[in-house]
């Protein structure tokens, strides 16, 4: 069994107005920050975006860059060349590149659900409370471990033009891992110059 880790760089960041990849954070690029959060936890990190219209930095260059399997449609795109990177035992962990405070720990505690769940799954997601508490836990998908078992349902998914990654996880079977109000702050994104600390 590989751990694999697709990050995703190949969002127009139109809200952000500047590719989020770059942005500045703890002295590097997120993109760099990422990388360096995540792969004492994992095997293998490739990135993946097409058409990018920026330069990576250098370091980043030691990474394979695959395009999206279909351009356009978002994650799920990302996703399913992440999975066609995997042989069938091997478990892929899909990452936005927004998310600075996103942990080695998180990746640990996914792929150690992954083991101690029977083979009867093809997804383990991160939950988070709702600020309601009426509503069920928010699901994060991505950031989340992937079985190759996704791709039937990804390719389906495709297919049809349904290209929404909550839509996808309502036709996986999927392993729930509770994040508290504390841990939640892994999972912050940034999306506009707003989100960004001062």
């Amino acid at each position: 069994m590989r751990k694999y880790a697709g990050i995703l760089i190949g969002g127009r960041s139109q809200r952000m107005g500047e590719p989020k990849a770059l942005i500045e954070y703890d002295g590097v690029s997120l993109i760099e920050h990422t990388i360096a959060t995540i792969q004492p936890a994992v095997d293998y990190v490739v990135l993946i975006g097409s058409h990018l219209d920026y330069d990576l930095p250098a370091a980043c260059h030691r990474y394979s860059l695959l395009p999206d399997a279909v351009v356009g449609i978002g994650p799920l795109g990302g996703l399913a060349t992440l999975l066609n990177q995997c042989d069938d035992d091997d478990l892929a962990l899909m990452l936005a590149c927004d998310m600075p405070y996103v942990s080695a720990e998180l990746v640990t505690r996914l792929t150690q659900a992954c083991l101690e769940t029977d083979t009867n799954y093809d997804a383990v997601v991160p939950t988070t409370p709702n600020s309601d508490a009426a509503k069920r836990p928010r699901h994060h998908p991505c950031c989340a471990l992937y079985r190759p078992s996704c791709l039937r349902a990804i390719e389906q998914a495709i297919e049809e033009r349904r290209y929404s990654m909550m839509r996808l996880l309502s036709q996986l079977r999927v392993t729930d891992l509770p994040l508290d109000h504390n841990e939640s702050r892994w999972l912050t994104n940034w999306n506009t110059p707003d989100d960004l600390p001062d």
